[in-house]
This record gives structure tokens, sequence and C-alpha cells, in this order.
């Protein structure tokens, strides 16, 4: 997958050759891979990110389609669902300044590819292990269906055992197949965090969402709000804002 460049875009939608390309990757692939996150890094680069996001914002029926499959998640972020093409979807995620992005523990119905536009992003991963010294209470997460809200189911307790975390920096990409149990972590001093992230097609029916000992406080929220067009359009100016100033600062 080459990385797109505006003069390959300078006739068209940035946005529609944005879904040319994964469309195509998910033709002759079923889950996200590092084929996909390289691509990612490589395309989305803060001119790409400012084209992509002008070009919602000046599209009142293209920002009103965004709106109403975005919303600010339980987890923390913000979340705008930029393209939603046969089962995958292409996610903007920010976590603006001040703002904690501690998670609960939580695997995905699909795989996905993601890199990081801005700031920092920490995670950890888990893996079941009844020795395992992290501890706590499970749910069955069940995604919005046409006839039911999206809601959790409780299971029982967990232990698992960390695999470790991963800092990464500003460029940096990665994938994570179905079912990986993981969390974004917190950490001291952090600014604007943004990624922009590509779910593969749903592989089976609910998330586990698993509330541990030691995170008691964090409420797993699964329900979602849509943003109205005027909601998007002032927190995408706002993001556009901090991104600009966090990518280009004036010189002292």
């Amino acid at each position: 997958m080459l990385a797109l460049t505006n003069n390959m875009v300078s006739n068209g939608s940035m946005l529609s050759a944005v879904i040319a390309h994964i469309s195509h990757y998910y033709n002759a692939n079923v889950e996200a891979g590092q084929e996909l996150a390289d691509w990612m890094a490589a395309t989305f680069c803060p001119q790409t990110i400012y084209v992509l996001l002008n070009e919602v914002l000046s599209n009142p029926a293209l920002l009103a389609q965004v709106a109403a499959r975005s919303y600010h998640h339980g987890n923390g972020f913000l979340k705008v669902v930029l393209a939603a093409e046969n089962g995958w979807k292409l996610r903007l995620h920010v976590w603006f300044p001040n703002t904690p992005c501690e998670e609960n523990i939580h695997d995905h119905r699909w795989s996905f590819a993601s890199t990081v536009l801005c700031g920092h992003l920490l995670s950890e991963t888990f893996v079941d292990d009844r020795q395992g010294d992290i501890t706590g209470c499970e749910f069955l997460y069940h995604a919005k269906q046409q006839q039911t809200s999206s809601h959790k189911q409780w299971q029982g307790d967990f232990c698992l055992r960390s695999l470790g975390q991963q800092f990464r920096g500003v460029g940096e990409s990665y994938f994570l197949p179905t079912s990986v149990l993981h969390r974004i972590c917190d950490y001291p001093n952090k600014s604007l965090v943004a990624t922009m992230m590509c779910s593969a097609p749903t592989q089976q029916g609910h998330t586990r969402l698993l509330v541990s000992d030691d995170r008691q406080g964090i409420d797993p929220n699964v329900e979602q709000s849509p943003l109205s067009s005027h909601e998007l359009a002032c927190l995408l100016g706002q993001f556009l804002c901090a991104y600009g100033s966090t990518m280009w600062p004036k010189a002292a």
C-alpha cells in the first residue's frame, strides 16, 4: 500500500481516496495487520489530517453523517468515525489535555491498526492466568443492534497476568488481533493525545470488559450518545487548534 499524497488526490476527495485504499486492503485481507498500520503511519501526517477534517467541516451533509456515528466514549476519549464501509471503520480518537485516559481492561470483536498522531500513548496487554495477580469482575459488552441498545452483562470474577506496557509516540504504529486483552493507561503531564485507528470487520458477537480491583473507580459505561453536527464541528475545531500548536509550535 502506497502512502497518499496531496498530488494523488488533487482532483478529488482526500476522504474518498483514503476509503478506496482501505477498501482495497480489506478486499485482500480479513484482519488488520502491520501492512495497514505502516500505511496509516505514512499517510496520516499533519497535512493529511488537516485536509481530511476540513473536508468534513466544509461539507454539512458529510459532517452530519460523521456526527451521527461519533460520540464521547466511556473510556474518556472523543471517538470520531470518519468512515464506515463494508464492516470496517476509520476512527479518530482524541484525548484532550487534562482528560484522564485510563481504561478498563477489554478486548475487541475485531482486529485493528492504529498510528499515533500527537502526544504519547501508554498501553498494556494481558492474558488469562489463574495464578495472575490482577483480579476483578468481568462483564460481556454487547454492541448496539437494530432492536437493542448497547449493554453489559456480569460474568463473574477473573485473574490476569500483565504482558507489559508499551509507550508509543508520534508516527509509531501497531496492530492488535481480535480478542487481545488490553487497556490504555494514564501517565503524568499528559498533553493532547490523538490516534487514527482502523478496525476490521467484526469477527465475534461480544466484547470482554474487565474491571480490575485496583480500578474500581472506573465505571464501565457503555452508553452511546451521538454528537450533533454543531457539537462535532466545535470539537474538531478545538482539536485542530490544539493539534496545530502541538505539531507546529510557534518559535520562541
